[in-house]
């Protein structure tokens, strides 16, 4: 019975200690890409249209629904730390659709990576603030920004919507943070 015992904790501890050995794939942190990345990986390996090199960027296009996005990774010292989807000519001529699709994005960026660790809704002029059936009349006048973000381990996303110049602008940015959450990046380069 002591024997029986003692290999039953024998193949309990193997068991145990087997998943602590094996090795884990690098998780990706954006498009299939971790930071720390080479822009030559980058260029080789993703999967959009190759637009430009500007600065230190490399930009590409993809258009996976009725509005293009410019994707655009963005590297210190040769390594990758920061990636984003803008909307290009993002022009609705409704913008309770735009806040449709943010709304969209939101949930899908929820389902992802859960809740989201910071909310805002950022107003100029506050006069629409307690009516929602007027937000998107305060997104189209500038007087509304929403901001979302999400922070997990060297990874902060976040969700921007507001309407500057011509357009309304949808950003969704990933960008490299250190395990506290505070923003190294800012240090390496001026975010726009």
């Amino acid at each position: 019975m002591i024997f029986l015992r003692s290999v039953f904790l024998f193949f309990m501890a193997m068991m145990m200690a087997i998943p602590a050995m094996a090795q884990t794939a690098p998780r990706a942190d954006f498009r299939n890409f971790i930071w720390g990345a080479s822009p030559q990986d980058v260029r080789q390996f993703e999967s959009a249209v190759f637009y430009k090199e500007e600065n230190g960027s490399l930009f590409f296009l993809e258009q996976p629904d009725e509005f293009r996005r410019l994707i655009r990774y963005d590297f210190a010292d040769g390594k990758l730390w920061r990636a984003r989807y803008e909307f290009v000519e993002f022009n609705i001529p409704d913008s309770a659709a735009v806040l449709d699709k943010l709304a969209d994005f939101q949930a899908s960026l929820e389902k992802q990576y859960g809740k989201p660790t910071k909310e805002q809704m950022i107003w100029g002029n506050r006069l629409y603030r307690d009516y929602p059936q007027f937000w998107a009349r305060s997104l189209l006048s500038g007087d509304l920004k929403f901001h979302t973000e999400w922070v997990f381990g060297s990874t902060r996303v976040i969700l921007e919507c507001f309407h500057g110049d011509l357009f309304f602008q949808l950003y969704y940015t990933a960008e490299k943070v250190d395990a506290g959450g505070k923003d190294k990046s800012r240090n390496i380069l001026k975010l726009p």
